[in-house]
């Protein structure tokens, strides 16, 4: 699991029982390029870094922007604020350092996390995410869909991850969702986070 200190943003991520659509929503309002998403994120920690603490300044020290990566929060729907989202990865060579968060639609700056023990980001790509739903697969037909599946991030607060900077893999077949979280943990389904006590809120009686 990644080890990131997120202590600065702009939002609270709001926590509550995940909703999910069995169908996907086509919907989405128009997004930014991961291009446009980069410069948004330069910006956004340009202004902000003097502000943080001095490990978010060793952090960005000498890294630069890679690939920004889009994902899906998808217990919001249509044009819901911070339906969409960039993760922008600031890294020296293969080892990243710092992501700044940015919403896909505006550009405004969510969150920036440092990273306490740098290294590849995310820690698990798109094919070993297909690779290992494929495993969990005894049906020779649909383990070929699956790893010819397209794969997305998504994320939304739930047992398998409860920081935006961690999203998982979903992998679509066959009209199955598959969910893969950044240590290769394969799910079928997200669930709500669990409260203190051992599980959620009992509810209200009437």
């Amino acid at each position: 699991m990644l080890r990131a200190v997120a202590t600065f943003a702009c939002i609270l991520w709001a926590c509550g029982s995940p909703k999910v659509s069995s169908t996907r929503d086509h919907t989405a309002p128009h997004l930014l390029t991961p291009e446009q998403a980069i410069g948004h994120a330069e910006r956004g920690l340009a202004g902000r870094l003097p502000l943080l603490p001095e490990a978010y300044h060793r952090a960005a020290r000498s890294a630069a922007p890679q690939a920004a990566l889009l994902v899906e929060r998808i217990d919001r729907t249509g044009s819901d604020e911070g339906r969409f989202y960039y993760i922008v990865p600031y890294g020296r060579e293969d080892r990243t350092t710092l992501l700044v968060l940015v919403d896909a639609v505006s550009g405004r700056f969510k969150e920036a996390s440092y990273l306490q023990q740098p290294g590849k980001y995310p820690p698990l790509t798109a094919a070993e995410a297909r690779s290992r739903v494929a495993a969990t697969v005894p049906d020779d037909a649909l383990r070929a869909k699956v790893l010819s599946s397209e794969a997305g991030l998504v994320w939304m607060p739930s047992e398998q991850s409860l920081s935006p900077a961690e999203p998982l893999w979903r992998i679509e077949a066959s009209g199955r969702d598959w969910f893969v979280d950044q240590t290769g943990g394969v799910h079928e389904a997200i669930e709500a986070p669990k409260m203190k006590g051992g599980g959620p809120p009992d509810p209200p009686r009437g």
